[in-house]
């Protein structure tokens, strides 16, 4: 089947709203962007979800922001409990895979980032650079046109190489349009690229001593998981290699596609890109056909189905949904000895005259169904999954409702195995559901009278 890499995108992938998702439906996610937020002290909640793209894609805001969403979409999939053999990252992304892989820590690389970007757009605001994408033109011939446009103090190199029909320069903006524009006259294709600085080129070469600097500050430990550098595209061999590697990556090409290549040369049969957009998972099916990749951002792909194919893989999963379902089971048991202890009571509130519009296991399953949210994009899974169950137990409900009566075992059988389908539907993390189950139990337990 091959093993799993895990890959995180560089600037550009940036976009207002991005990890907003995440934000809103995780702890884990929400407690990343605030300790973030008071490392730096720059409210990074605000800056991803309500500044708009010119703001955002400044370099000094792109880097800390791209960060925070990516490690945040980290934390919040390994949940699943799907182990890398690998991680690498775009440019700005190797920062994320050596935070990742407990390299530097997250306080440090927040801190570190912010520092690379204001540093960076210092520098870059000394000279009118900018990066374009090329598609349709051989490496060769882009080198020839990049030294043939290098004249009269402008400079135009080779940045990226990210797949086999895509490269992209920087540079001066003149020399860079230049080369792009000749491009298109032999029927390629070239594209600006959203970003604020002329990366990995010569004209960041002032920014390297004083990255030098800022890089020193700092503590790295010894890597728990291989991280393929941009530089070389090969391992790093410890964590002595991350000050020198990562100050002159600001001026060395990102070799992207070799990347992916050693990927496939060790056996690497599945990407997931963890971060905004879907950058790098187009760009990992553009250089071979015998990895399948994945994007996390990407509510239309198909990574849900992936992980199921992959469940397989981990030792871990396979353990916690163990747990899991003797747990639900567990909370399943107590619903119906609870039930028993309500019905008592439902009996003599219904010879008293007293309301009967209370709570009970079925209709707390039914709240519980709707209040989880989807993370499944499969309409045709939601419509058998979700919608199906649930309208046949809250038929069910009706009845009971009817006829003045609590649920019996068997009609809280049915609602929770609805519950459950709806869980696995919805794709909901394992913690959720077992406090979405504590919390119905918790619900139905009776509670003590006060002494006043």
């Amino acid at each position: 089947m091959g093993s799993v890499a895990f890959v995180f995108p560089g600037q550009g992938s940036q976009y207002p709203g991005m990890a907003k998702d995440l934000y809103d439906r995780d702890k884990v996610a929400r407690h990343v962007f605030e300790e973030a937020s008071d490392m730096i002290h720059l409210d990074l909640k605000k800056l991803c979800f309500d500044t708009d793209m010119n703001e955002l894609t400044r370099t000094e805001n792109a880097q800390p922001a791209i960060l925070t969403a990516s490690y945040a979409a980290y934390r919040v999939f390994m949940k699943e409990g799907l182990k890398p053999s690998f991680m690498a990252g775009h440019s700005l992304g190797e920062i994320t895979a050596l935070t990742c892989a407990g390299a530097i820590s997250f306080k440090d690389a927040i801190r570190l980032v912010r520092a690379r970007g204001l540093l960076m757009q210092r520098v870059a605001e000394k000279s009118l650079g900018n990066m374009v994408a090329i598609r349709g033109a051989g490496v060769e011939a882009i080198q020839q046109l990049c030294e043939a446009y290098s004249v009269n103090g402008k400079i135009a190199v080779i940045s990226n190489y990210n797949s086999t029909d895509q490269i992209v320069i920087s540079g001066d903006k003149e020399a860079v349009v230049q080369v792009g524009e000749a491009v298109e006259r032999q029927n390629g294709k070239y594209t600006a690229l959203q970003v604020s600085a002329p990366f990995h080129s010569p004209l960041l070469q002032e920014a390297v001593g004083q990255f030098r600097n800022e890089l020193i500050k700092y503590t790295y430990r010894d890597l728990q998981c291989p991280v393929i550098s941009n530089r070389t595209a090969r391992p790093y061999h410890g964590p002595e290699q991350i000050v020198p590697s990562l100050s002159e990556h600001l001026v060395r090409p990102v070799l992207w596609k070799t990347t992916v290549d050693y990927f496939v040369d060790h056996d690497v049969g599945f990407v997931v890109e963890l971060g905004p957009k879907n950058i790098l998972r187009n760009l990992v099916t553009h250089c071979t056909d015998r990895i399948e990749a994945f994007s996390y951002d990407d509510r239309n792909d198909s990574f849900y189905r992936f992980m199921d194919e992959i469940t397989g893989k981990s030792a871990a999963a396979l353990e916690a949904q163990k747990e899991l379902e003797s747990s639900l089971r567990t909370h399943i048991n107590l619903l119906k000895e609870l039930s028993r202890y309500h019905q008592t009571g439902w009996r003599t509130m219904k010879e008293t005259g007293a309301d009967l519009n209370r709570v009970t296991p079925v209709t707390l399953c039914l709240a519980g169904a709707v209040c989880v949210p989807n993370q499944n994009p499969n309409e045709q899974e939601y419509q058998t999954g979700v919608v199906e169950p649930y309208r046949k137990v809250r038929k069910m409900q009706a009845v009971i409702e009817q006829e003045e009566r609590m649920p019996r075992e068997e009609e809280i059988e049915e609602a929770f195995q609805m519950l459950l389908s709806v869980f696995k539907t919805k794709k909901v993390p394992i913690c959720e559901q077992q406090l979405q189950m504590e919390l119905i139990c918790e619900r139905l337990i009776p509670k003590e009278e006060a002494l006043y």
